[in-house]
């Protein structure tokens, strides 16, 4: 008999009566049947496996667990119960797959995870194709940086206001999250813009401990920049950095580069080695630099 006709009671009699010693693999085989049928499975036949997964599951060594977790995570017509009782799972290694990959996890399961499980289990949900904005309000209350990382560069999580300002309140002082953010689509303007600033602000500071004082050569940067912004007429006057940040860390290892050496760039026009010097000794994105300083020539006042 299939086990889609068999009634509750048969099926209870059915995982009865499997060896102790063999539920991996009886689960193993079980799987292997569902997921060749599933496409051609109603809801109600859906039920029955996961009924029946959910019971042998439930029992089985660790590793077991996990080979479940990987052959289900991304299955659209997966088991409803048997994910979610993997997903809800507090060793990474069993919920971390579906987490991540499952169609099957409503928001509101995802949101109970996010609001109670660790790490782990938060950055494996921030690493979804598309992550309700509910879901990702919570992750930024709540998880670490590496979490705030990963939803700032991922695409398919939806972010709120509220969850976009608490974001650039924690890149005031992360270089890496205010780059991300500034390059993500549709991130607030007026936001992107104050982290620019900020870039800018943590270049001088940094520049100022390096050399003992900034002021020099950020003026001579300004000019420069204001003199090339104008005879263009529009758009950064270095859009591509890496020539120059391959001479300045060059330079940097032969330990010369230093103040006169960004300065007498600034003067000379040569902005791309200038902006790429700032941005290698503040120890921040050079693009985040190069719109800051855009940003302030370009308005003055």
């Amino acid at each position: 008999m299939a086990l889609s006709a068999l009634s509750p009671a048969e099926l209870d009699r059915a995982l009865e009566s499997a060896p102790p010693g063999r539920l991996a693999q009886t689960l193993s085989r079980l799987t292997a049947l569902f997921l060749e049928q599933a496409p051609r499975l109603g809801e109600p036949h859906i039920a029955v496996f996961d009924e029946a997964i959910l019971r042998l599951s439930r029992d089985i060594e660790f590793s077991a667990r996990v080979e479940l977790a990987e052959r289900l995570a991304r299955v659209e017509k997966a088991p409803p119960q048997v994910v979610k009782d993997l997903a809800f799972d507090d060793r990474i290694e069993v919920s971390g797959p579906v987490l991540e990959h499952s169609p099957c996890l409503s928001h509101a399961a995802l949101l109970q995870i996010a609001s109670t499980k660790g790490p782990p289990q938060m950055l494996a949900i921030s690493r979804r194709s598309s992550v309700h904005e509910r879901v990702s309000d919570v992750l930024i209350l709540r998880g670490d940086r590496e979490v705030a990382l990963s939803l700032a560069a991922n695409p398919g999580a939806k972010l709120s206001e509220r969850g976009c300002t608490k974001l650039a309140r924690r890149a005031a002082a992360d270089s890496a999250l205010a780059e991300a953010l500034v390059a993500r689509a549709g991130f607030p303007a007026e936001l992107a813009r104050e982290l620019a600033e900020v870039a800018r602000q943590r270049a001088e500071q940094a520049l100022a401990q390096e050399f003992g004082s900034a002021e020099n050569v950020g003026e001579a940067v300004e000019a420069a920049t204001f003199r090339a912004a104008q005879s263009a007429g529009q758009g950064s006057p270095a859009d591509d950095f890496a020539d120059a940040l391959l001479y300045v860390s060059r330079l940097s290892k032969s330990e010369r580069l230093d103040e006169r050496n960004i300065a007498g760039w600034a003067r000379a026009g040569r902005m791309d080695r200038a902006i790429a010097g700032l941005a290698y000794i503040a120890r921040i994105p050079v693009q985040a630099v190069a719109r800051a300083i855009m940003r302030r020539t370009m308005n003055p006042c």
